[in-house]
């Protein structure tokens, strides 16, 4: 499996901060960790006087698609803790709860690559006289998951525009190498919660 390198979820994490008007952070280099269910780093907000331990708890429903469900802070990372479904306990503060399926999303998507590697990773256990079979099964998967329209060549970011045609929210998909990340000036702002 490959995993998003630490530039990809710094370009994510600062996409995160500028979608929900949270302000400019500094990530303490080096800070960037991605779990299987959230991604920690450490950081200082614009009036923050020493770097705080932040958290972005996330849902991951397909193969190398990461939604996250709110954007966490704590003074250390001990006092991290969080719900099922993203909201804050203990000594943590919420600064913005999203949810677990909301349509307002800004989500990660692996590229082409890496989501190969994600659909094919038990190929190399398959037996010799089932191996075209096997191949043939995650072949299937890997094309019926580029179908959704998901993935790119690059990594990517995707967020919700209207869409013109239809009138329902369609997802657009940004590279992460985009010189600078911004959103479409028609895009309606997502309801800030929990600031």
């Amino acid at each position: 499996m490959t995993p998003f390198s630490n530039d990809d979820l710094k370009v994510f994490i600062q996409a995160l901060f500028e979608r929900y008007s949270l302000g400019k952070l500094e990530i303490k280099e080096g800070s960037i960790k991605l779990h299987e269910r959230c991604i920690a780093f450490e950081g200082k907000g614009e009036r923050m006087r020493k770097d705080h331990h932040f958290a972005i708890p996330y849902a991951s429903t397909t193969w190398g698609v990461i939604s996250p469900k709110s954007i966490l802070h704590a003074t250390s990372a001990s006092n991290l803790s969080w719900m099922i479904n993203g909201q804050a306990l203990g000594k943590t503060d919420t600064l913005i709860h999203i949810g677990s399926h909301s349509d307002q999303a800004t989500s990660l998507h692996a590229n082409k690559e890496m989501l190969k590697a994600w659909t094919h990773e038990r190929l190399p256990s398959a037996p010799a006289e089932r191996y075209e079979d096997f191949k043939a099964h995650y072949d299937k998967n890997y094309q019926a998951e580029i179908a959704r329209g998901l993935f790119l060549d690059e990594v990517s970011i995707g967020h919700y525009v209207p869409s013109e045609e239809t009138g329902y929210m369609k997802l657009k998909l940004q590279p992460i190498s985009s010189p600078s990340f911004s959103f479409d000036a028609e895009e309606t702002p997502a309801p800030v919660m929990g600031r």
